[in-house]
């Protein structure tokens, strides 16, 4: 009987490590969990292969063990961890692309002040930085998204399909939703509802900085026409919408959700200084008090969408006047467009009340103290809540030329009374103007 028990068990162990081999052999796709435990393993050329270095092997990890979740050192190429890799099968992989890309000695989070005498000079630029009231990532998260947004609420900010369903029980312009597919069983009649309209958005529900977004104008030859002019075939949008329900535009990668909106008519005062695309104004809403402002103008380079990271340009909004002081692209001034050269500064938002008004009443909804408010001028219905932002980026004040901090404090400062929302509006304006020679 011992003997029968030990055989059985011999058989046991190996159906169990045939199966560990063929779960070994199978490829994984992007995003599968195990694909979190990519790590590198060879730091020794910068983080990617060097010239006439051979490809990178991936290494089956051991049994019972994974990597460290720090890069180690090793010799020779870089080696790349993958969870689903055979040892022998896959000695060899010819990568498209780099994985973990990171530089073997760390640059410095901001650069040093060159010229002679940089120990003393950098003194001087934390100094100038800290009298014009710049907001650093490390204050923004410490002092005002931690304390004013209660982490229960983002939901309401971080799913589009959420804002949309506030602002429809507030009242509260936004375009209206088209369509949804949550499943991947559902993408087939998705595609074949697209294939009626002639021009709708697909988006991820909890994508970030403009990414997963498919702006399609119409339709030609049986495929869909996206913002300046690339075709799109059924099959690509199809792939496309299944990669968003994976998750792979989602926040924090899990699993998302399709959603189609309607298309916006931008007003002919924003078209006129984008390349293609919708622009979009972004308002800082502290407190129930709008701080600061931008219009986010879409180029040739961002492919149409209205987000600084992939390349659109940012003009600073006087908050006073309701017209664009100064514009950035890539983190430089621009005066002009660069795809078309029409002059960007000191153009007039129009229904600039009104964009006002919007963004602060969307933020009052959101239960949140500090929160990015994205409104677009319709051509034909005006100002409308695109989305909201729990986390706005700092690089608005780059584009007005002036720093956070001084209006917040301000604020702090009248902000415990309360006030009706048009005194709010008219406190803020006058908090950005009051502030403006502080910068």
């Amino acid at each position: 009987m011992r003997r029968r028990a030990l055989r059985g068990g011999a058989r046991a162990r190996g159906r169990r490590g045939r199966r560990a081999r063929a779960l070994r052999r199978r490829p994984l796709p992007d995003r599968h969990p195990h694909d979190a435990r990519r790590a590198v393993h060879d730091l020794g050329r910068g983080g990617g292969l060097a010239r006439g270095a051979r490809p990178a092997r991936l290494v089956a990890p051991r049994r019972g063990r994974d990597l460290p979740g720090v890069p180690e050192r090793a010799r020779g190429a870089p080696h790349v961890q993958l969870s689903g890799a055979h040892l022998r099968g896959d000695r060899r992989a010819r990568l498209d692309r780099r994985l973990h890309g990171l530089p073997r000695v760390r640059r410095p989070a901001l650069p040093r002040a060159r010229g002679g005498g940089d120990r003393g000079r950098a003194p001087l630029v934390w100094g100038r930085l800290r009298r014009a009231g710049v907001l650093g990532i490390n204050g923004r998260n410490a002092l005002y998204t931690l304390r004013w947004n209660p982490r229960r609420l983002y939901p309401t900010v971080d799913d589009k399909l959420a804002t949309k369903r506030l602002c429809e029980d507030a009242g509260i312009p936004a375009p209206r939703l088209l369509a949804v597919a949550r499943y991947h069983h559902e993408l087939r009649r998705l595609v074949e509802e697209l294939d009626e309209m002639d021009s709708f958005v697909l988006k991820p529900a909890r994508g970030a900085m403009g990414n997963g977004i498919v702006v399609v104008v119409g339709h030609r030859g049986g495929r869909f026409v996206r913002s300046g002019g690339r075709e799109l075939t059924r099959e690509g949008l199809l792939y496309h919408a299944a990669g968003i329900i994976s998750g792979l535009y989602s926040l924090a990668g899990h699993s998302d959700v399709a959603m189609v909106e309607e298309r916006l008519e931008a007003h002919p005062a924003l078209a006129a200084l984008c390349t293609e695309g919708v622009a979009d104004v972004r308002v800082i809403v502290y407190r129930g008090y709008p701080v600061m402002s931008m219009t986010r103008l879409p180029t040739a380079a961002s492919g149409g969408r209205a987000n600084l990271h992939q390349g659109a340009i940012g003009a600073g909004i006087d908050l006073a006047t309701g017209t664009t002081q100064r514009a950035i692209l890539r983190g430089q001034a621009v005066e002009a467009n660069p795809d078309t050269g029409a002059p960007i500064v000191g153009r007039a938002i129009p229904e600039w009340e009104r964009v006002l008004e919007t963004a602060v009443r969307a933020t009052d909804r959101t239960g949140l103290g500090y929160v990015g408010a994205d409104v677009v001028v319709d051509a034909a219905r005006g100002p409308m809540i695109l989305e909201m932002n729990a986390r706005p980026g700092l690089g608005i004040q780059l584009a007005n030329g002036a720093g956070l901090l001084h209006r917040l404090e301000a604020v702090d400062d009248v902000a415990d009374l309360p006030r009706p929302l048009h005194e709010r509006i008219k406190l803020g304006r006058e908090i950005a103007e009051r502030t403006r020679g502080a910068a």
